[in-house]
This record gives C-alpha cells, sequence and structure tokens, in this order.
C-alpha cells in the first residue's frame, strides 16, 4: 500500500512562485537541497556574508525529510554521548552539544524573526524498560554538564534503586505507580515494565512550515542576492580549479564558486573533482539509512497540553552505532488546525523503521507494509487509549553518516565543496548549527577542530 500523508505538509502554505531553473547561471555558492540544512544555511550565508546564493532543489521546499519526520525538536545526539566522548575527547564532545544546545536557541529566535511567534519549551518524558539504558543515560548527562539537571522518577518497588550509583540516588524521586501513570499519561498497568522516568524539554514544531516560511523571508529580504530553483534534479557536480564548480542540471547549468551540499545523501548525482576523479564513494556510499514510519490521530475540540516523550523498549540497547540501537517509540500531542473550522488535538506517533542499502533510491510512494501502521496504532490504543482510526500515515528517510554524527565543513581535498549533511535520527537543531557553522567557515573563521568536521 502507498500512503504518505504528512500532517506538516497538510499545513503547508506555498506563498512562492515555483521556478524551475533553465539555461545557465552564476553565483558565488550554490546550495543543493531545499530542506531545513539547505534553507537555513541560505539564511545564514545571506545574513553574515555579502554573497550570492542559488538554491536547487529537485522537488519543492520542505517536502523531503523535512515535511516527514516526528517533529520533536531537541538539542541531542542519536550516537551515544559516551561514544562521541572516546572518539573525540570530553572537551570537544561537550563543545559539539553545546553548540546543538546554542541552535535550539537559534531556531527559536528565528521563529520569532520570520512571524511564526514565540516558541515555548515543552515537557518530554522519556521512558526506560531496562536498568542499563537508564544508568547509562544517567552517566550520559554527568558528563555533558558534571551533575545531574533532570527531574528522574523512579517506580518505588523498582529494584533498580539497589543498583544505582550512590551519586545518582539522592537526585531521583521514588513514587507510586499511580504517580508513574500520571507522569506518563496513562491509567494502562501493563505499563509497569517501564519502571523509570527522565523528565526533559523539547521544541514541537512543523519544520516544514518552518522551512517554506523562512524561504519566503529570504527571497522578500535579500531579492539581489538569492534565488530558490525547484523541480530541479542535479545530474553532476564538476569541481574544477581556481572557485570553478559546474552544476548540472536537467534543463540547465549552474555556475558558482563554491558548493554546499545539504542533502541526506542518498541523491542519484555525481560528483567529480578536477581530471574527471569521481569522489562519490566519500560521499554516497558512506550513508546509510533508515525509513521511520508515523501515523497522527486528530481528535475535534479536544484541548490538550502539547507535551512528547519516547519509549525505550527491551530490545532497545545503546551501541556505538546508532542505526542499530534497537526498537523505542516516541509521540507528541498538539494543538492542530486540521481545517479552517476545526481546531483540536494531534497524537503522533513512531517508531518502527526499515533499514535502506546504500545508494538505493528512497521513493516517498514506495510500497508500505500496513502491519507497521499496524503496530503504531496497537501501542497508542494499549498505553493511551486513543481508538479513532489514524488521521495521517506518513513516512520519512533518515540519512545516517558513517560518524553517526552530522557532517558539517569542508571536503578535505575539494575547499570548494562544503557540506551540511546527514540527519543521523535527530536533524532539525543540528541543521541550524550546521548552517551557522558554514556561513563562519566562507567568512574564513579560524575554528577549533570539531567533531562535525568531515573526515
Amino acid at each position: 500500500m502507498r500512503q504518505n500523508n504528512s500532517p506538516w505538509l497538510h499545513n503547508f502554505e506555498y506563498k512562492r512562485e515555483l521556478t524551475q531553473m533553465t539555461g545557465s547561471r552564476y553565483t558565488d555558492i550554490c546550495i543543493i537541497g531545499g530542506g531545513i540544512a539547505g534553507v537555513t544555511t541560505a539564511y545564514m550565508l545571506l545574513k553574515f556574508t555579502d554573497k550570492k546564493i542559488i538554491l536547487l532543489e529537485g522537488d519543492k521546499i520542505a517536502h523531503g525529510a523535512t515535511g516527514h519526520n516526528a517533529g520533536y525538536i531537541l538539542a541531542e545526539f542519536e550516537k551515544s554521548f559516551k561514544e562521541i566522548v572516546k572518539e573525540h575527547g570530553l572537551e570537544k564532545a561537550r563543545s559539539g552539544y553545546f553548540e546543538l544546545k546554542d541552535a535550539l536557541q537559534i531556531y527559536k529566535n528565528l521563529n520569532k524573526e520570520i512571524g511564526l511567534g514565540e516558541m515555548q519549551e515543552k515537557k518530554s518524558v522519556v521512558t526506560y524498560s531496562t536498568f542499563k539504558h537508564f544508568d547509562e543515560n544517567l552517566h550520559e548527562e554527568f558528563l555533558k554538564y558534571g551533575e545531574i539537571k533532570s527531574k528522574i522518577y523512579l517506580y518505588e518497588n523498582s529494584p533498580w534503586l539497589r543498583e544505582m550509583h550512590e551519586n545518582f540516588k539522592n537526585k531521583i524521586e521514588v513514587v507510586s505507580i499511580e504517580k508513574m501513570h500520571q507522569l506518563l499519561g496513562t491509567e494502562k498497568k501493563d505499563v509497569n515494565v517501564f519502571q523509570a522516568i527522565i523528565i526533559e524539554t523539547m521544541l514541537i514544531g512543523n519544520s516544514a512550515v518552518f522551512t517554506e516560511t523562512l524561504a519566503k523571508y529570504c527571497e522578500d529580504n535579500y531579492k539581489e542576492r538569492f534565488q530558490i530553483y525547484e523541480k530541479t534534479f542535479v545530474n553532476s557536480i564538476r569541481l574544477l580549479q581556481n572557485n570553478n564548480c559546474i552544476i548540472d542540471s536537467l534543463y540547465g547549468v549552474c555556475v558558482s564558486d563554491k558548493v554546499v551540499l545539504c542533502t541526506n545523501g542518498f541523491e542519484n548525482f555525481n560528483i567529480y573533482g578536477p581530471y574527471g576523479m569521481e569522489i562519490d564513494k566519500e560521499f554516497h556510499h558512506n550513508i546509510s539509512g533508515l525509513i521511520g514510519y508515523m501515523i497522527g490521530t486528530f481528535t475535534k475540540d479536544k484541548n490538550t497540553e502539547d507535551s512528547g516523550g519516547i519509549f525505550y523498549e527491551e530490545g532497545y540497547e545503546t551501541v556505538k552505532d546508532p542505526i542499530e540501537a534497537g526498537p523505542y517509540i516516541y509521540y507528541t500531542k498538539r494543538h492542530f488546525k486540521i481545517d479552517t473550522n476545526n481546531n483540536g488535538e494531534l497524537f503522533s506517533i513512531g517508531g518502527p523503521e526499515i533499514k535502506l542499502d546504500d545508494r538505493k533510491l528512497y521513493k516517498k510512494d514506495h510500497e508500505v507494509d500496513e502491519n507497521i501502521y499496524k503496530e503504531l496504532e496497537s501501542f497508542q490504543k494499549n498505553i493511551f487509549n486513543i481508538f479513532e482510526n489514524p488521521t495521517f500515515k506518513w513516512h520519512g528517510l533518515m540519512g545516517y553518516t558513517k560518524t553517526g554524527i552530522r557532517i558539517v565543513g569542508k571536503d578535505k581535498r575539494f575547499s570548494d565543496l562544503l557540506y551540511n549533511l546527514g540527519c543521523n535520527g535527530i536533524g532539525i537543531v543540528p541543521s541550524v548549527a550546521g548552517a551557522l557553522r558554514i556561513a563562519r567557515i566562507v567568512n574564513r573563521e579560524n575554528l577549533p577542530s570539531s567533531i562535525f568536521d568531515p573526515r
């Protein structure tokens, strides 16, 4: 069955004229990819440099992964922070993490600047079914901050309390099963497998609407320096010498000094260096993918407090490679306007994933196993008493880099090729962080080495 009906695109208002690139164009910087990474990179370059920018998008702005995600916005890695520390050291790992924290605030400020209003942080209830994972997350929070800052709750009859490190015990509030149910927003007795909760904060937002609104804002405010071309599929990128890059599309050619790839890595184009040297293997072939599946149920006139949560199931295990981590379920509850006359709650839930092989083209209308959606319906029915049929069913591609962390910066061999690349499961805030880093690099700032650097 083919079904990919995203609620974020349901609320999408297309206010710009769609223009396809034809003929030849020249610019200082060509950005490839019109999702949140590409558009925020364009914004940062326009704001902090004097460069002329052309953005090329194969489909339409925000209609890829940006329009088919969970809407769960937080400054975090899906890769274990402990593993990042092992690979890069604590100082560099913390620096990368706080770069994301700063980008979360930038995202909030940008929403206000482009007219989408003030964003408020919401409660995120993270729930654990295994002591090992719970204990590891406490240690990781301590690594990040040097202290435990989150609110932590443990079921009063849980044996985990005896196993906990003494330094963490005084940070935990032991609560009754009734209180645990209240925190989870459920009265179901079969949730007792989840014995611990960490309360965090996040943002809930529509990244598709944000991205389209920002694109229109950039067009309106930087008319002389910015152009967007959609339905412009790139066939090849040729990196010549002396700041000369040629980007070929079906109907046109763009010549630019630099190219910034703001993609998920699954595009079907070739990248050539000087003398015809193909460098695709260092780009496409190092990207793996997961297709994530989600459903959303709209309830008319239901007044809800925006919130979200994650249920880490018993098979979940923190591993070096986040693509191998195992099963978990995430959800958000939010106010939602489904049409002009109807407001209510949208309860969205996702989690089941299918691996996508390297270089395999992902299609938004690919065949879907309906059992995946049924699994999600069963979870929301059993845990949250939601029995209505889903209003929306959708899926989106998450591109995972070989490092498990976003790649941001100059290619090691070709200084005119830059990356703001890779979703890695949690892609919205890292895209914004990467956009600012790209602008700083183009401005020739002397940045210290980073966990995001291309290798």
